[in-house]
């Protein structure tokens, strides 16, 4: 499950505001930076790059 909250309206966290349609743009704005952040992490784990660029056919865990 995924949650939103408000902190500065909602400190206690009991609105999960993910599903309201008037923060769609703020989101989108956090769905991007976790997958930035995700791309970029996995630049710094062992052996990453060779997975990240392996052709669809190989067997990166081999």
């Amino acid at each position: 499950m995924v949650h939103l909250f408000d902190l500065m309206a909602d400190p206690g966290e009991r609105k999960n505001l993910w599903n309201d349609p008037a923060l769609a743009g703020v989101k989108s704005a956090l769905k991007d930076r976790m997958l930035t952040w995700h791309i970029d992490s996995a630049f710094h784990t062992r052996d990453a790059r060779r997975r990240i660029v392996s052709s669809p056919g190989d067997k990166p865990w081999q």
